[in-house]
């Protein structure tokens, strides 16, 4: 069996024009203008970034270090390199996938806490399309942002280090991004069934994050942008939550993660695993790629 070395072909800029070499971990198709435009996320804060970009922080200023997006091949291009057709090369990608999510425990850490710094952490939800989950028909996959069926995860960066310290997902779109840091994330909401597992359990006494207007009910835990504010203090949020949306730009640049999941045929709990499988293969990815390509300073 070949190895994935030979994709250094694209990496390199060898491979044939209209080869298709498009980065899709089990054999998802490029998408549309339409479904493109639909996926792009807006960010609204200090000196915008544009979404899919890596090369300007919100200061304006250009990042020469920035690494240029890469795409690798789908399964029907990597089944004319290695010989054997897809139904073969779909369970070598999986089991590839698998073994780039177990390294998360070495790169996601949340030791950050040990420091003396106050406010530590960003955090933000984000949002990821997918098939209708055909066996389980309900309102709560539905995502207002994409307008159908989706999927959402809680990812809590670093502010003064390059390193991702949580993930969590992947839940229902429709529950709100506070529900989700505060545990409620269960269908029967009383307290005797609160996630014991929620982020907000893991932040210590005395330490906060930065996050957007929907955390606003956590001050004790979340900092947002506020009335009476300093507008030094405003600025820095903003640059904050926009280096957060960095790195889910970072993050969608894998077509897998862009555009939407059609994958798992076995069902819903089929689907969730393999796309908790994809999101935290490309996160470890991601986590390697900022040690390198650091997300710009605040």
């Amino acid at each position: 069996m070949a190895s994935f070395g030979e994709l250094d072909k694209c990496d390199e800029g060898t491979c044939e024009e209209g080869s298709g070499c498009d980065f899709d971990f089990v054999g998802e198709s490029t998408s549309t203008k339409e479904e493109e435009s639909d996926d792009e996320e807006e960010i609204l804060s200090e000196g915008d970034v544009s979404p899919h970009t890596n090369t300007t922080d919100p200061s304006g200023e250009v990042n020469n270090n920035a690494a240029p997006r890469r795409t690798f091949s789908v399964d029907k291009v990597l089944a004319a390199i290695w010989g054997p057709c897809e139904e073969y090369i779909n369970p070598v990608l999986e089991d590839y996938i698998a073994k780039f999510a177990s390294l998360k425990e070495g790169k996601i850490r949340l030791d950050r806490f040990n420091d003396e710094t106050i406010i530590v952490f960003s955090i933000d939800a984000c949002h990821f399309m997918v098939d209708e989950m055909a066996l389980d028909p309900s309102t709560r996959w539905y995502d207002f942002k994409k307008g159908g069926a989706g999927l959402k995860y809680e990812v809590a960066l670093s502010i003064h280090t390059n390193e991702i310290m949580w993930i969590r997902g992947p839940l229902e779109a429709s529950i709100h991004d506070i529900s989700m840091f505060r545990g409620y994330t269960t269908k029967d909401k009383k307290k005797n069934k609160v996630d014991k597992d929620a982020f907000i359990n893991y932040v210590p006494a005395g330490k906060k994050g930065v996050g957007d207007s929907g955390y606003s009910g956590e001050p004790n835990k979340i900092v947002t942008t506020r009335k009476g504010q300093s507008v030094e203090m405003k600025r820095w949020l903003g640059r904050v939550k926009s280096r957060q949306e960095t790195f889910f730009s970072r993050m969608k640049s894998f077509n897998i993660m862009k555009n939407r999941f059609r994958h798992g045929k076995r069902g819903t709990k089929d689907k969730m695993i393999r796309h908790k499988n994809c999101f935290e293969s490309v996160v470890v990815l991601l986590a390697y790629d900022i040690e390198h390509n650091p997300l710009f300073e605040v």
